[in-house]
Order: structure tokens, then sequence, then C-alpha cells
């Protein structure tokens, strides 16, 4: 019997980090009055944000005030903002850089001083943003439940009757992630035009009326056995395996796509010496590597290697995958997406 999973409304929450370890911000780089606090928005999970803001309270001397909840929802709340002249972020961090490319008049240029080690093609040339983590999006699969056999190696083997009702997908209306791979798997399999949605109208069948809230069910629910195959990101997949989770990693033969998690500089924010000392912090050696040894999130810099157990990023098939062209005609491929299901 087919199942259908209500959607969740994520809930904001306002988490404070106290300022910690008071005279360790003496000759760390931070120039800025230490009794300065900033406030992030961010949709990243809880446990590399709340590393990454401890380190970062602990060096800057900066308080971080964190308002966690989904992409969309920050962003509106920030357009809100804005509209109502009552402007309370000052980063936002986190998010798939096609959302933020879509909602880049909220932001402000800031070049970061590790800017010439980010790839061209993960940030705004404009520089109102800027990738901080790529994130390859992947099929994940229960090693108990495959055979070797059985193993999906591309986009092509959703298609398979065997696996109807047993993917695991989230909606990409509300999920920012399950949209890339939404557009991912649109532009691999031909396109507009050359197939694509045909190529989804049979995948939405496969799928057998199921949609998930958010992405992170997908991996749960395929670990859990519930569904055999889930359609995820790489870095929480990886993170699962490290814990002994029964999972494994395809990188699907077509192609795939690796858009980085984004950080801006919000519009008018009432802190902006310590955004920018934040962005710095986030782009700086030291995260990305604790980033990627803990929490399996890739660095964004060129000059750093992948989490360990992950291929290098030039080893995965990616297709040309166009933030702008993601951004702009969201809307439209929702509305189509919506005609299909």
């Amino acid at each position: 019997m087919a199942r259908k999973r209500s959607m969740l409304v994520l809930a904001l929450f306002m988490v404070a980090f106290s300022l910690v370890a008071s005279g360790k911000s003496e000759n760390t780089g931070f120039p800025y009055d230490k009794r300065k606090v900033i406030t992030v928005y961010t949709p990243h999970e809880q446990q590399p944000m709340t590393a990454a803001v401890k380190e970062f309270q602990e060096t800057s001397g900066i308080t971080v005030h964190i308002l966690s909840a989904g992409t969309g929802s920050l962003l509106e709340r920030i357009q809100n903002e804005q509209r109502n002249g009552n402007n309370q972020c000052d980063v936002f961090w986190g998010g798939g850089a096609e959302s933020i490319e879509a909602n880049s008049d909220l932001f402000e240029p800031y070049i970061s001083r590790f800017d010439s080690l980010v790839p061209e093609n993960s940030k705004d040339p404009k520089h109102r943003w800027i990738g901080e983590s790529p994130s390859p999006v992947i099929i994940a699969y229960n090693t108990k439940l495959l055979s070797p056999q059985e193993i999906p190696l591309g986009w092509k083997d959703l298609l398979d009757p065997k696996w109807k009702g047993k993917i695991a997908f989230a909606d990409p209306e509300h999920s920012g992630s399950a949209y890339t791979l939404l557009n991912t798997m649109l532009n691999a399999m031909g396109g507009e035009e050359g197939g694509g949605w045909e190529y989804l109208e049979q995948l939405v069948a496969n799928l057998d009326g199921n949609l998930l809230a958010n992405s992170s069910e997908a991996y749960l629910l395929v670990e859990t056995g519930e569904y055999y195959i889930g359609l995820s990101q790489e870095k929480s997949i990886q993170t699962a395996i490290n814990g002994g989770a029964n999972l494994a990693i395809a990188y699907p033969v077509e192609g795939t796509s690796a858009v980085p998690d984004a950080i801006a500089v919000v519009k008018g924010c009432s802190n902006p010496d310590g955004a920018y000392d934040f962005i710095d912090f986030i782009l700086g050696e030291a995260n990305q590597n604790m980033m990627s040894n803990l929490f399996n999130r890739r660095p964004i810099r060129a000059d750093l290697q992948p989490p360990p157990g992950l291929p290098p990023i030039q080893a995965i098939p990616l297709i040309d995958y166009d933030l702008y062209q993601a951004s702009i005609y969201k809307a439209k491929i929702l509305e189509r997406w919506r005609s299909i299901l």
C-alpha cells in the first residue's frame, strides 16, 4: 500500500552560545571588539554547527546567536525583516548555493581573504555569497538488502520495477537538497527537451506515492530497511557509514552534481565586521579540516583533501550544473514537478 508521509513544518528556534574563554581572543587575527555579537541564521545540522561556533567564539571573542531552521523558512524570514526595516541577521550560513543565488539581493558583497582558494564555479561573481562545502548528491543503498548484482549504478537503474515503493526521496518543494537532486536528475537524463521529464515521470511512478518530509529521512529509513534505496547527500551517508550503518554510496554513472553550501553577509546587518570574521573562519584551514575529518563535509578549498574514505571530487562524474539557471527557473521546475505527481 502506498504510503504518503505528511510534511513537517520546521519550527524556528533560537540557541544562544555564550561567550567562552575570555582572553583567548588575543593575537588570533580578529581585531574587533570581543563584546560584539553576531546573529547567524543556518539550516546546518546541529553537531557541525555547534562545533564550528564553539571554535569561532573561543578564537574571536565574538558571541554568536544561532537561529536554526530550514533554508526556505530562514530566507523568507530575512526577506520579511528587510521589508520591515528590522534586520536581525548578520550571516546566512548553509543551504544550497542555488537557493542563495535566487535570493542574492538579500546579501551584500564581501571578498574573503581565502577567495582565491575557492573555485570560480563555487562563488558569486559579484561576491554576494561564497561556497563553503561542495555537497555531491548520490544514491545510497542498504548493503544487507541488496546483492552486489542489484546495486544501482546510475539514475536509470532506479526505474527497475523491483524498486517500486522502495526508493526514499524527499519532496523538492520542501527540501533544498531534494530540489538539487531533482534538477540534477533532470539534467543528467537529458534536460528539459531531451528526455529529462520523461525520466522523472517514470521515477515518480516507481516512488509509488512516497515523498518524505526532508532528505535526512531518506538515509535514516534506508538504514532501518523501510526503504532499500535513498537519494541523499554524500556527507550524511558517509557519516552514517562511519557510525556502522549498513549503507553504501553509488555515484551515478550518468553524472551528478556537487552544489556547494554557501555563506553570505546579510545586507544592512548590524555587525558587518563580525560577519566578515565569521566567514573567514568558516573558510579557514582549521575549520575546513575539522568539518572534513569530523563530519565528512568536503572542504571547498582547492588546497585541502577530501574527508577520509571519500574519493577526490575530480573522480566523481559531474554534470555541468548551472546554479544560475537552477535558481531562476526553480519555480517553473517545481510547477512542472507538481504536474507529474
